[in-house]
Parts: structure tokens; sequence; C-alpha cells
């Protein structure tokens, strides 16, 4: 089973938990835990020496060695701590039932969660769960299109374009919106501060991972861009950027029509690299990400001449013509699938709630704009068979994640990480120890936790659109 690691970076405990019999095994690897599962292994002994693997009589063992092991490099009563603190998980039965004996997985499910129930009655001072994958997993494996997995539905490359939500670095050698320095990109991997408005990876990152296309998309304006970057996409979003000209003249960033350019220019290398038709192709069969609307209503309408100009609705219907052009030119450059964000919930953020809840008055806003923006986005569709533009609501897990933070395993919803609700300056010590217990990161931008749930739920709902 490979979710061991996925369990641990949720907790924030590492990235990658290793083998106990890892040749290269660091001292500080022990501290934060190891694996001694065996692919192939069962709790009957049967099952182990048919299969020859480490049967979990000698993963026992194995365990007493490591803590004579943690013991020499923590101390004794660290590592009696260590040990008391840490989750341990255990899986058992698919391959004794699938090798040693040949049916009744849910038999063995019931009696198993009976069994756990019968001995936490026995030891008050321990928390024995039962974690139910055989549910989830049948129901995905039931129903693969009501999750996103949809074998026929690849892409060849990502792209993304608008404000700090997708940025990768593109403000970088810029004097304004940039946020190339500690502790931003404390999390990511590498622990370098990339332009990332987080303090990891962002929702390009995570969607880009989670299609298979890569682990991290680099800016486009990145100093040392390979050629084979060019082949899977890059990003073209610029933090503090928006749809309205004025959002990014206003903060001195990368205006989106300097974007699109960015792209031509992309379009002209890509075939350089690739050749013309499969430059198209890449192109073709590419998801294009834009996230605006963010910036132009919380700057451009709230604190400038806009106010004079448009009504609140009048302005919201504007900033969605000026998108659906935006989109039409990308169309124009080949672009047929896209991914079109909502606004984040700005009612929620840090420095815009209200008493330690999120704004209504702010969220209603944004709501306003991104109803019209749906709408905008499916008429647009009607008018274009050969592509797909589908409407990404980021605002809705949004809001349910900083309106109800506990129920998603986060303690702080009213102060970001870094800075509260102020700014997350460069070098500050006012930052929090563990960002995964934040829904925000800095006063206006989520963590990587919080995305990672975010996108989560819009591509569940979502990629069986592009089908």
């Amino acid at each position: 089973m490979d979710w061991m690691p996925h369990a641990a970076e949720a907790l924030g405990i590492k990235d990658i938990v290793p083998a106990y019999l890892k040749p290269d095994l660091q001292s500080k690897d022990l501290l934060t835990s190891v694996g001694f599962a065996s692919g192939g292994s069962g709790i009957d002994l049967l099952t182990s020496s048919t299969l020859g693997v480490v049967a979990m009589s000698q993963q026992l063992q194995y365990f007493k060695d490591y803590i004579a092991k943690l013991t020499e490099v923590a101390g004794e009563e660290k590592a009696k701590a260590n040990i008391a603190n840490s989750l341990v998980l255990m899986s058992v039965g698919k391959n004794d039932i699938g090798v040693s004996y040949t049916s009744g997985a849910q038999m063995y499910n019931n009696l198993l969660k009976v069994g756990i129930a019968s001995l936490q009655s026995k030891h008050s001072d321990a928390k024995l769960v039962f974690f139910d994958i055989f549910t989830p997993l049948d129901n995905i494996t039931g129903n693969p299109q009501q999750f996103g997995a949809q074998a026929n539905i690849t892409f060849s490359a990502i792209f993304s374009f608008g404000d700090s939500i997708l940025d990768t670095g593109m403000n970088n050698n810029l004097l304004s919106g940039r946020c190339n320095y500690p502790p931003y990109g404390r999390d990511f991997p590498g622990k370098v501060a990339t332009g990332r408005f987080c303090n990891g990876k962002n929702p390009t990152d995570l969607i880009a991972k989670a299609l298979g296309i890569k682990d991290t998309v680099p800016a486009y304006l990145k100093p040392n861009l390979q050629s084979k970057d060019l082949l899977t996409g890059v990003g073209f979003a610029a933090g503090g950027s928006g749809i309205d000209p004025l959002t990014s003249s206003t903060l001195g960033v990368v205006a989106m029509s300097q974007q699109l350019q960015y792209f031509k220019d992309y379009i002209a290398k890509l075939t350089g690299v690739a050749g013309e038709e499969k430059a198209k192709a890449i192109i073709a069969n590419s998801l294009v990400l834009m996230s605006a609307g963010n910036n132009d209503i919380g700057v451009s309408y709230t604190s400038s001449a806009r106010k004079l100009q448009y009504t609140f609705p009048a302005y919201c219907a504007q900033l969605v013509t000026w998108s659906t052009t935006f989109l039409e030119q990308l169309y124009a450059l080949g672009a047929r699938r896209f991914g079109v964000l909502s606004t984040v919930a700005l009612g929620c953020e840090p420095s815009g709630r209200v008493v330690g809840s999120c704004s209504i008055t702010a969220n209603v806003g944004a709501q306003t704009y991104n109803n019209l923006l749906k709408a905008g986005i499916a008429s647009l569709q009607s008018k274009h068979s050969d592509a797909k533009l589908v409407f990404f609501d980021i605002f809705t897990p949004l809001d349910n994640i900083a309106s109800n933070p506990q129920q998603f395993g986060f303690q702080n919803a009213n102060l970001g990480c870094c800075g509260g609700v102020g700014s997350c300056l460069p070098f500050t010590t006012l930052v929090c120890p563990n960002a995964s217990t934040y829904v925000f990161w800095d006063s206006l931008h989520p963590t990587e936790k919080t995305y990672r749930i975010v996108v989560s739920d819009v591509l569940n709902k979502t990629l069986s659109s592009f089908s």
C-alpha cells in the first residue's frame, strides 16, 4: 500500500517515509519515522513464507532494533516520547485473504473492527483507530467518473495566467509584487522561496501533479528555464495582476496583456524545440488555467476611480467581458481546454474577516462576480464546440474550510501563519511553527495544505467535463 507517504505529508511529519532497510538511512530519519511494511506480507505466517518477503514477525524485530538505534541518537527519554506520540499504521489481510485464503474481504474487515474496539477497551492510555480504506476505494472503482478517474483524459502540458493564486514566480525580477524571499517557500521542495505566494506548492503545481504532467511548474521568466520545460508547460500568472488593466498598473506587476504576449513568445520557442505540428498539438491538448477577479475587486474597485465609473454589478460584468475576451485570444492561439477559476472567498481572508468570521458582504460581492463569470464561460462554451471551458469553483471549498477549520484538521483560520493579518515581510520571525495547522499562509493566500483540499475538491467535480 503506497498511501503511508501521503498520510505522513498530510500530518506535516515528512514528505517521504524511508524504509528501515534503506542503505543510506540517516540518523535524522530515525527521529521522524521509517517504514517496516513489506509488500506481499501478511499477519498469517504462511503468507510471507509463500511469497518470500519480510514477515511481520521480522518487521517487529526490526522495530525493536530501530528503538535501540533511536535511543542511541536521541536518548532514552526522547526516544520513548517519540514512539508514544507517533502514529503507527498497520495494513494486513489483503495478502492473507488473497494468497493464503481467497474470499471475504469485508467479513475480515468487520471482525478486525470489532477486535480493535475490544483491544481499545483494555488500554485506556492508547488510541486504536480502524482506518476503513475499503469503502472509499470501492466507491472510487465503482464510480470512477465521479472522482475524476477517466483514463481517456490526458493533458500534454499546463499553462497558468492571472494572479497570485497561480503565480509560480513571474514577478521575481520586479521591485513590487514578488515574494521570492523567506519565509515564503519554507515547505517547498528544497525549502526555496521561488516566488509562489505560499509556504509550499500552489494550485498550478498541485493540478499539474494530479494530472500526471509534472511535479512543479516553472515560471516562464525563470532564469534557467530548460527546453524540456517548454514541452510540458510553464506559468505566466503574476501576483497582483488582474483582468482589469488598471490592477496591474496600480500594483506594478506583470499585466495579463503582457502574459499573453509572453505566451506568444513561448509558442515561437516551443515551435523551435518541437516543430510546428507537435507544438500545435501540445497547446491544443494542454490545460490552460486562469485566475482573475481577486485583485480587480480587492484593489481596483475598492480603492480607485472604478467606483465612479461602474456600479459593482456593472464592474463585475465588465470583468467578465474582459475575461472572455482574454480566453478568446488564447483560443485563437490554439488552446482548447480551459479551467477558469472563481475568486477565492475574499471575505474569509485574514485581512478581510470580521470579528473572527468571514465577511458576508465581501463574500457576497465575490459571488456576484463568480456567478456572472460562470454564465460567461457557459456562453463562450456554446460558441466553441471544439473546446472545453470549465468553471473551477475554488470559492466554495475555501469558504467551507475557513468557516469550519476544525472539520478539515486546521486550528486557525483567523490569522495567516506568516504575518497574521498583516504582510509577510522578508525574513520575518513572525511565522507559525507548523503551517499545516493554518488555513492561510499569509493574510491573503492559503497554505499548501488548504490548496490540496481545494484542488482535490475541484478536480473531483470537474475533470469529467473535459472528456
